[in-house]
């Protein structure tokens, strides 16, 4: 399996109540994929040992062993009601999965042409659709695998079963595939978010949009020449290598170079290989990760590759890039996750808040023993926050990683339900802050003050303290501003 991992560590156990939220840590090993919506369960996967745990905010002290039938498992994500999605190894494959209500893997259904391995990554709040990927059989000559992992989706049926949507007909640029990290359910919209490898092993953001792939990346194979000290590499008619002056002379053997966006990746060391990937996104079509651009290129390939952070707003189809090339965003490595464009986490101990860089532990007012790595998921509101720490053993002399809980003692925005024009239902979020306003998802904004003026209609308004009146696409919401 290619890991999701973006940061790794090993915990002490307990709870730190302090300041503004409880921090629950754990002496077991793993990550946390996934928090439900309503912020009540997340679910832990230890990668390296292949075990899942399931953690419940009733019991919140408590990371439960996921046992059965199934000796090693990784869960990705949990419904609302405690359902977790994920992949369990059976008879040598690694097969999608999910809990059913007495916490036991049951397996879901996967196409004819299966190999071998198989993950289910994400499940919607009521546990009625679950995404991943699984690999294939692919018909394509130049793929020496006979492989590639295609997008997939499961629809829960009114007997129970599930229902399989394969998308192994979509053309994938490169032989190992799409690989599945988030999904979303948006102005009936489907879709679902991850990376596809690139020609020469770089990762690239990828989105699936109601069954069409989406990708912001040319990806070409160039037939070309090997040159070495001025001449070209050949083959004389008895079969033996033979180097040439002239490039026409036919007896030159050329061979496929990659090349995205007319970059030529494969022509140095890591700095030249893409990495982009969409982690994690929220309701309001914002979509986190890391993206890599082309800059500077050469007709010969020849260019610079820039790095950084992005998200990606599928509202307006377009990036905002923390690259460093726009001094009012700033430079970061990546995203992990976020809510709205005003809380977006990073590694560590950081959070943006409203573009500024701000610690969680002073934010939050709690501590922990080990280091922070970072937030990975949160709940729907923000309440809660799942991420993993980091620690040295000093046995291996290696870095062990753990998975940490935070519950804050208010969530970071209020969930709205709206209709729209449609009769669609969306959500919209209102938050406050001392001074502030804020307000996500919504596409028409008004403040108003208790005489009726209007002070503010952005995503940030900047308030004096009072009791406001807020209308974001057709809700309204009395609010108190300190």
């Amino acid at each position: 399996m290619q890991s999701r991992l973006l940061l790794s560590a090993v915990l002490a156990s307990g709870v730190v109540t302090a300041g503004a939220a409880e921090f629950y840590t754990t002496d077991k090993l793993g990550e946390v994929y996934g928090v439900s919506d309503n912020g009540r369960y997340a679910a832990i996967a230890d990668i390296e040992n292949q075990v899942s745990y399931l953690w419940d905010s009733e019991n919140p002290t408590e990371f439960t062993l996921l046992e059965g039938l199934y000796a090693k498992s990784e869960a990705y994500d949990v419904s609302d009601g405690g359902m977790i999605v994920g992949s369990v190894y059976n008879a040598g494959k690694w097969i999608p999965a999910y809990t059913d209500e007495n916490g036991d893997w049951q397996l879901l259904p996967v196409t004819a042409n299966f190999i071998n391995i198989g993950y289910a990554t994400n499940v919607t709040p009521d546990g009625s659709i679950i995404v991943g990927y699984m690999t294939d059989k692919d018909p394509d000559p130049m793929n020496s695998s006979g492989k590639r992992n295609y997008p997939c989706k499961w629809t829960k049926g009114a007997d129970g079963s599930w229902e399989l949507t394969s998308y192994n007909t979509i053309d994938i640029p490169d032989h190992q595939g799409f690989f599945t990290t988030c999904f979303l359910q948006k102005d009936g919209h489907e879709i679902i978010g991850g990376y596809v490898f690139t020609n020469w092993g770089g990762v690239t953001n990828v989105l699936l949009v109601d069954g069409e792939l989406k990708i912001w990346n040319k990806m070409e194979w160039r037939m070309n020449p090997w040159i070495y000290k001025g001449k070209y590499e050949g083959t004389d008619e008895n079969g033996k290598q033979i180097w040439l002056d002239d490039p026409n002379d036919p007896r030159v053997n050329k061979y496929p170079e990659a090349y995205i966006d007319g970059f030529y990746e494969g022509n140095g060391g890591e700095e030249d290989m893409f990495s982009g990937a969409f982690f994690d996104c929220d309701q309001f079509g914002n979509f986190f990760g890391s993206r890599t651009q082309v800059r500077d290129v050469q007709d010969d390939g020849t260019g610079r590759l820039l790095h950084g952070a992005s998200y990606y707003d599928f509202n307006n189809d377009k990036f905002y890039d923390y690259n460093g090339e726009d001094p009012t965003l700033g430079k970061q490595k990546a995203f992990s996750t976020g809510l709205g464009k005003d809380y977006i986490f990073l590694g560590g101990d950081k959070v943006l808040v409203d573009g500024k860089e701000e610690s969680m532990t002073k934010k939050w007012g709690f501590s922990s023993n080990q280091t922070i790595t970072g937030v990975m998921k949160r709940s729907a509101d923000g309440k809660v926050l799942g991420g993993i720490t980091q620690e040295l053993n000093p046995a291996t002399g290696e870095y062990q990683y753990s998975p940490f809980m935070l519950i804050l003692d208010e969530p970071l925005i209020t969930l709205v339900g709206v209709e729209n024009v449609e009769g669609e239902s969306t959500t919209v979020g209102i938050s406050t802050e001392p001074g502030m306003i804020r307000v996500f998802g919504a596409s028409e904004v008004a403040v108003y003050d208790l005489n009726g003026r209007l002070v503010g209609n952005s995503g940030a308004n900047a308030v004096a303290p009072g009791i406001y009146v807020v209308k974001a696409d057709g809700t309204t919401r009395k609010v108190a501003v300190k």
